[in-house]
This record gives structure tokens, C-alpha cells and sequence, in this order.
């Protein structure tokens, strides 16, 4: 079954992945790229702030929000035996993290703000100093934790969990506070301008809610392909074309 689904899965969807993997490269090569430098003015306190250690580690955010959300979309997917919908959803959360990584770089590249530490422990000479809008950080985590907010709430409303409950909307709001909360460490870290944040995770929301809703129709099917569909006209079982 895994094999026929995965083959059936690589002919249908070979388009989005030549797409997720040019976009992916293209988020890679747009990270090595000068920035615009702006000018940064000697005398304002915004660029004198002392460098800190950061709270959440470049690592440690990749794990949070990548890797975490991905085995999360993944046990769901198998727990419910949605193997179709298990590769179409892997596709898809690769995509969402390659098109927000392609949209922060370009939009680092095209700002060039220098960071609140550019005076105070950050060599001029570095791309990744004039790199502070928006906060990648903030875009990452907001693009990885929010795409799994919503295939919890929408895997919960598939499988007729009761959305009303507290526990069940605690539970699909807890990773998209988890990437305000760090989000807001990069001001406390004085890597970010409060600005180059709230940038961050409105273009991580924006980035998560295409990839998510653009896709989600194919992420809780089970054999998608070897289900027929019928609908009842004038008392007749009517078998339905297929699009």
C-alpha cells in the first residue's frame, strides 16, 4: 500500500515538488546575498545596545519550529492511517518553511536594517548585521508552529473531537504562543527591533496560512485514490466523475 500510495503520490503532486524544491534552493541562495546597508546614526540609541546571549539558540528554533511540528504532522497522519495525506502534508509544511525562508531573506536583503547591537558587538563588515528586518526567528517559528495550530484544529474537527472544549482550543493555540513567546525574546536578546518582530510574525502568519489552506484538503484522506465517490440523483446511485 505504502509504495502504490507513494508512487500515485510522486505523479500527481511532481509539479509542487520541482516548486517546493526551486523554492527551498532559492531560500538558501538569497541567505548568501549583501544586504542593503542603512545607514545606522552614531548618536541613536537604537543601534547601542549590548549584544546577549540569544534565549533560543538558531538550533534550538529550528528543532521547535521545524522538526517538532513535522513528527507531530507526521504521528497524526499515521495514527489515523492518512497515508496519502501524510506525504501531502510533509510536502506541504517543507514548502511553507522554503517560501517563508525565500520572502524574510528577500526582504532582509531589500531592508538592511542593522541590528540594536550594530555599535556594541557586531563587526560592520558581517551580512548578518544589517539583517534585522524582519526577524527570521519570528517569521520561522510563526510559519512552522502557526501551519501547526491549524492542522491540529482541523485534524481535530476531521476526527469529531469536540472543539469546544477548553483543553482542545488550549492545545491548538499552544504552538503558535510558543512562537510569540520566542519572537519576543529577540527584542529582550537585543537581536530585533520591536518592528523587525512584529514584521516576523506577520509574514509568518501570511506564509502559513497560504501553505496551509492552498493544500489542507489533501492532508486527511485515507487511500484517496482507491475511494470511489457516488451521490444519490433521483433515487439512483450515480458514480462521480473524477476532476
Amino acid at each position: 500500500m505504502w509504495k502504490e500510495q507513494w508512487i500515485t503520490f510522486l505523479k500527481k503532486r511532481k509539479i509542487d515538488i520541482i516548486i517546493t524544491f526551486i523554492v527551498f534552493v532559492l531560500s538558501k541562495l538569497f541567505s548568501l546575498l549583501p544586504p542593503f546597508k542603512m545607514e545606522a546614526p552614531n548618536n541613536h540609541p537604537s543601534y547601542h545596545y549590548s549584544k546577549q546571549e540569544n534565549t533560543f539558540t538558531r538550533n534550538i528554533t529550528i528543532t521547535i519550529d521545524f522538526f517538532i511540528p513535522l513528527i507531530c504532522i507526521i504521528l497524526l497522519c499515521l495514527k489515523n492511517h492518512y497515508i496519502s495525506g501524510l506525504f501531502n502534508s510533509i510536502l506541504s509544511f517543507i514548502f511553507n518553511d522554503s517560501l517563508n525562508g525565500t520572502i524574510t531573506q528577500l526582504y532582509k536583503i531589500f531592508a538592511g536594517r542593522p541590528r540594536p547591537f550594530y555599535f556594541n558587538g557586531c563587526n560592520p563588515s558581517l551580512y548578518t548585521c544589517t539583517k534585522s528586518f524582519p526577524s527570521g526567528h519570528s517569521s520561522f517559528s510563526m510559519a512552522g508552529l502557526l501551519f501547526l495550530s491549524l492542522f491540529i484544529y482541523f485534524y481535530f474537527k476531521k476526527s469529531n473531537i469536540h472543539l469546544k472544549s477548553l483543553p482542545s482550543v488550549f492545545l491548538c493555540g499552544i504552538p503558535s504562543l510558543l512562537a510569540i513567546i520566542i519572537a519576543v525574546t529577540r527584542t529582550r536578546d537585543h537581536y530585533h527591533h520591536f518592528s523587525d518582530i512584529l514584521g516576523g510574525l506577520i509574514l509568518g502568519s501570511f506564509v502559513a496560512i497560504i501553505s496551509f489552506f492552498s493544500t489542507y484538503q489533501r492532508f486527511y484522506t485515507e487511500e484517496e485514490d482507491e475511494t470511489i465517490d457516488y451521490e444519490i440523483v433521483n433515487n439512483k446511485t450515480v458514480l462521480l466523475e473524477e476532476e
